[in-house]
């Protein structure tokens, strides 16, 4: 009987004063260290790997049409796009054995 991995989570919960809380996952395999993604449904076109492919990515266009990191930063930019720039937000980042907490302005 094999035992399960678990995965490596990071938790990013910001608070603001004047809205409801935000909370982005993030789960790497514990072996590889892959990111385990949770992206539904097609992404947007803005993260087809030949929209913009750095310069050093190793990955080909016929094999991997969409960059992986742009598809897990998706959420993130969406929640942030229409966000006030100006607004203080205290960031908690929780993993399994620490917590961190800063108040900090969004920029």
């Amino acid at each position: 009987m094999s035992i399960p991995i678990e995965n490596i989570t990071f938790s990013y919960r910001f608070k603001f004063l004047d809205a409801p809380d935000k909370k982005f996952i993030i789960r790497l395999d514990q072996k590889t260290l892959t990111l385990q993604s949770t992206q539904t449904g097609n992404p947007p076109d803005w993260t087809k790997l030949k929209c913009r492919q750095c310069p050093n990515c190793p990955l080909d266009k016929a094999t991997h049409p969409y960059c992986p990191i742009a598809v897990n930063l998706v959420e993130v930019i969406d929640f942030f796009s229409n966000s006030d720039m100006e607004s203080n937000v205290t960031v908690i980042i929780e993993t399994k054995e620490r917590s961190y907490d800063k108040r900090v302005l969004l920029k």
